[in-house]
């Protein structure tokens, strides 16, 4: 089985918000690790960045999050993949023509799909709404 989640999963399975609880308990479900892609782990340690810079983590906060991601990748509990980047944006491209006009998704987020896509995954983790409403359209199985 393969896993590809968001950014939005991936800081809730790190970090601590209301949607914590739910992805830790899906990925203990799985039991695989779960496939991340150059772009996930760029907008993700972005995004915890972000938080630092907006007052919602402390820097050490932000360091543990990542610290405990990066960590996840060298135990093989992430497993990181490069998928054919020419691909990706060639699907993304597709993905946009066909949805952007009616669910109004961004680059970032149809990246993530078309990464998901292209590394063939069996399910696609997010708690974002639109992003989920994105990758249920292209027909991947959206969790949790």
């Amino acid at each position: 089985m393969i896993l590809c989640a968001d950014t939005s999963f991936l800081l809730s399975f790190y970090g601590a918000d209301v949607n914590t609880s739910a992805a830790i308990q899906h990925m203990s479900q799985r039991g695989v690790p779960l496939l991340a892609h150059v772009i996930n782990g760029l907008e993700f340690e972005n995004a915890v960045r972000l938080r630092q810079f907006r007052g919602k983590l402390t820097t050490i906060e932000g360091q543990l999050i990542i610290t405990g991601y990066q960590g996840d990748i060298r135990a093989g509990r992430v497993v990181a993949s490069q998928p054919d980047l020419g691909l990706v944006f060639q699907t993304a491209a597709h993905l946009s023509e066909l949805h952007t006009p009616f669910l109004g998704n961004r680059a970032y987020d149809i990246l993530q799909v078309a990464a998901a896509i292209v590394s063939k995954a069996d399910e696609f983790l997010s708690f974002d709404e639109r992003q989920r409403n994105l990758a249920s359209a292209a027909g991947l199985l959206v969790a949790p």
